[in-house]
């Protein structure tokens, strides 16, 4: 395994550019990050975590214009959003932008998006573009805090750091206009 540390963006980046997940520090856990466009990346971290397909990923962009790329975010969402809540601390699910059209979202009305706080995860993004992301665990088990815990045998890519705060986002439905979580 290959352990970066976070000063080592363009080297991240590239792996990340290539269509290799990387285990990396987010917000609230370690998270199993890939491109948003990439199925075949996607759907190697459905197998890492051994995931319910049926269960979609969310994306981590660096910015409200990186998430605008990707979902359907008027102003007046974006303003409540950081009226009544910090940057990096919720998830809002939007209608995905039409333009989506790879075999992971072609069928998909909706998509998850965090805007990170995170200043790593923000220059990764200026560089990848949005990144699929999902926590760093075996679905149903405890999430990871400590790169050190990390221990997929298919995994290849890991990112030495610190994650900000490890509570879990809110979760923000913007079409009930309620809070999932």
């Amino acid at each position: 395994m290959i352990i970066f540390q976070q000063n080592q963006i363009k080297e991240i980046s590239e792996v990340i550019i290539n269509g290799e997940i990387v285990a990396l520090p987010t917000d609230t856990i370690y998270g199993l990050a890939c491109k948003f466009n990439d199925d075949k990346a996607i759907n190697k971290i459905y197998q890492i975590k051994k995931r319910n397909y049926n269960k979609p990923l969310s994306v981590l962009v660096g910015s409200w214009e990186q998430a605008k790329i990707i979902g359907v975010i008027s102003e007046e969402l974006q303003s409540f959003l950081l009226k009544n809540f910090n940057v990096g601390k919720v998830t809002v699910i939007v209608l995905k932008q039409s333009s989506l059209n790879t075999q992971y979202w072609i069928n998909k009305k909706t998509i998850a998006i965090r805007v990170s706080a995170s200043h790593f995860i923000q220059e990764l993004t200026k560089l990848t573009g949005p990144l699929v992301a999902t926590s760093c665990n075996l679905s149903n088990q405890q999430p990871i805090t400590n790169y050190h815990d990390i221990n997929f045998p298919t995994l290849n890519y890991k990112v030495a750091g610190e994650i900000l705060d490890n509570k879990p986002s809110t979760i923000f439905d913007s079409f009930n206009d309620k809070i999932i979580r």
